[in-house]
């Protein structure tokens, strides 16, 4: 069990669990199909759940007067930000996510129109552009802005051998060999051992943090002392 297994290896994996030979010499023509199948299996594992240990620190970037569109951070997935925070004059506030026209009747980000703190925010293809692109509503008045982004990591597409698979690699690969094997018996005994350690994964991510017991304090003893200062 691993995070971090290069598609190289991966490929070797799956096809040990296929009963394929891993030699380099047999089934090149098969090497693109597995590396689909791969893919596949990562990019539906990295969709449906929530992976604690892809929970991102905040990545933030500075906010400029009179500039609406931003860049997105490359090591974020923008459809899996949980929270955007505005720090300006020393304190957070929350942006939330939603800009329409009836928040033009206040600032009017089409005449230039603008204010600080930024309020709201949203994800655009901007008409022209080739990417899309985060849109802050009011547009900042001043340079005193950072927008800071809590949210899940991006895993990019495996292409080369050496890319590295952000997910466990058993799971990726049990998922993968259930997709690509060609009878039910096989199937059904590769989706029950991806079902098991799926759950194991989970199991052991939930354990790593303390329960929240309602109205009962932390067994959990912190390792700083309180102190008390008067001041006379």
């Amino acid at each position: 069990m691993a995070r971090g297994t290069s598609l190289l290896e991966l490929v070797q994996m799956l096809r040990n669990e296929l009963g394929r030979s891993t030699s380099v010499a047999v089934g090149v023509d098969d090497v693109p199909r597995l590396k689909y199948q791969i893919n596949k299996a990562y990019a539906r594992l990295y969709d449906k759940y929530d992976w604690p240990h892809l929970q991102q620190e905040p990545v933030k970037i500075e906010l400029a007067a009179g500039q609406r569109y931003y860049d997105l951070p490359a090591t974020l997935d923008f459809d899996r930000i949980s929270e955007i925070r505005i720090q300006w004059n020393a304190r957070p506030h929350i942006a939330t996510r939603g800009i329409s026209l009836d928040d033009f009747n206040s600032w009017d980000s089409n005449a230039d129109e603008r204010s600080s703190p930024v309020l709201k925010w949203d994800v655009r293809r901007v008409v022209g552009g080739t990417v899309e692109q985060l849109e802050v509503w009011p547009i900042p008045a001043d340079n005193e802005q950072e927008i800071h982004f809590i949210g899940t990591s991006s895993a990019p597409r495996l292409v080369r051998d050496a890319d590295l698979c952000l997910i466990d690699d058993y799971l990726v690969v049990l998922d993968a060999a259930a997709a690509t094997a060609t009878k039910k018996e096989d199937k059904q005994i590769f989706k029950a051992e991806m079902a098991d350690r799926l759950a194991d994964l989970r199991a052991n991510a939930a354990n790593s943090f303390e329960p929240i017991r309602l109205g009962l304090p932390s067994d959990r003893t912190p390792d700083y002392k309180h102190v008390i200062v008067r001041v006379r």
